[in-house]
């Protein structure tokens, strides 16, 4: 079977389909936020008062404020930003090979005073425009109409030929941890800015992002952003 096919397979049989997110009934869950268990020894280390740091949250809610373009430049780099030093190639996150197949796109609110749909240069920290701004309630499901009222919504896809070349059907999983470490970079760079909030996402319709974004086969969507100044809190 070739590597190709078997992340294909997986990745095909885990998008969202149009009924799906409205309609699965799903099943009981519970939240456990204590973690799995071991009887208690008398070798257990830790103290809650060492742990430095701001706790953050999800946000769902948000104020219709048109934010700068140069602070979400500012997110951006504190994200995702390659520097190159002759040869070598310097990150801020970790990448399976040095591959470095992540791109990022940036979707503004059709309201928004720079509207329209950008692709991020990585190694220079810029926005290129690309296409007019994508209806952000055409990719995703009313569960998350809370975004409809973000300015900028950021989508992390992974172009997949040669991470799969190099690790074969394993490399659909190298890409989706360095998407999830560049969220986190996200998550982090959002607490220098206390009026903002951000929300990861990765309910969405696969097939119309893809499409809206005119991407080549090999190159699929994976995780979501949604930034925006905080409305309430919920």
């Amino acid at each position: 079977m070739k590597d190709s096919y078997v992340y294909e397979f997986y990745h095909n049989n885990s998008k969202n389909y149009l009924s799906q997110i409205l309609n699965a009934p799903g099943k009981s869950f519970n939240i456990d936020s204590d973690g799995k268990q071991y009887p208690l020894s008398n070798k257990n280390y830790g103290d809650m008062s060492n742990v430095n740091g701001t706790i953050t949250s999800s946000f769902r809610s948000y104020e219709k404020v048109d934010l700068k373009m140069d602070v979400l430049l500012q997110i951006l780099k504190k994200s995702y930003f390659l520097e190159k030093k002759g040869e070598e190639i310097r990150s801020l996150t970790p990448s399976a090979g040095g591959l470095y197949p992540i791109e990022m796109y940036v979707l503004t609110s059709t309201s928004h005073y720079l509207k329209g749909t950008y692709h991020y240069l990585r190694s220079e920290a810029k926005l290129n425009y690309i296409r007019d701004p994508i209806e952000f309630d055409s990719f995703l499901p009313i569960n998350n109409s809370f975004v409809y009222s973000a300015p900028f919504v950021i989508v992390m896809t992974a172009r997949m030929e040669e991470i799969i070349n190099k690790y074969g059907a394993r490399g659909y999983r190298y890409a989706l941890l360095e998407a999830g470490h560049i969220g986190q970079n996200i998550s982090r760079a959002i607490m220098d800015n206390p009026d903002l909030g951000c929300c990861a996402i990765g309910g969405f319709y696969d097939d119309k992002l893809h499409s809206a974004l005119n991407l080549p086969l090999d190159e699929v969507p994976l995780y979501l952003y949604c930034i925006g100044q905080k409305g309430e809190f919920t």
